[in-house]
């Protein structure tokens, strides 16, 4: 009997082959990997540098946050026009499906409006938070609280998520 063997050019065939299919098989393992809650992750950011934008217009007004008196519970059009946040896009949650850059029409409703930054539960009084729809299915809230912290978690399994109104 006779054994098998490959020749060179056989065995770089077959080693490219495996490349190929390699090459091919590699992004949609990666995509697979990504973080599922990436997104949740986003939203949480822009409500952390919108926190930071009102903590700032607080420390010029004598801690107090802004107050819209034309509608003191939708937008932070006071932000805006102050220039204390450059970048619109955070006034857009990522997976909302109306995205907005302006702070008159954000994707977060403010419902801060006239607290004081020296509030006696900063931990539990929340300035902001996401609008209904923002996330697929609408499982998860994020809530910007008083004290600069922002935590999100899927709807009625935190005392601040049992509906849309922290």
């Amino acid at each position: 009997m006779k054994g098998t063997r490959f020749t060179l050019w056989e065995l770089v065939f077959v080693i490219a082959i495996f490349a190929i299919l390699a090459g091919m098989l590699l992004p949609v393992l990666s995509k697979s990997r990504e973080d599922p809650h990436r997104d949740v992750k986003r939203c949480r950011a822009n409500l952390k540098q919108i926190g930071l934008g009102l903590l700032m217009y607080s420390g010029d007004y004598d801690g107090y946050f802004t107050v819209d008196t034309d509608n003191p519970s939708s937008n932070f059009a006071s932000l805006d026009g102050m220039s204390l946040l450059v970048n619109g896009k955070v006034y857009t949650c990522p997976q909302s499906i109306t995205p907005s850059t302006f702070a008159s029409a954000s994707n977060y409703a403010y419902i801060g409006s006239g607290l004081k930054d020296d509030n006696p539960n900063p931990t539990e009084n929340s300035l902001a938070y996401d609008l209904f729809g923002n996330h697929p299915t609408d499982r998860w809230m994020t809530v910007l609280f008083i004290d600069g912290h922002v935590q999100s978690a899927v709807m009625g399994t935190e005392p601040w998520a049992r509906n849309n109104t922290p």
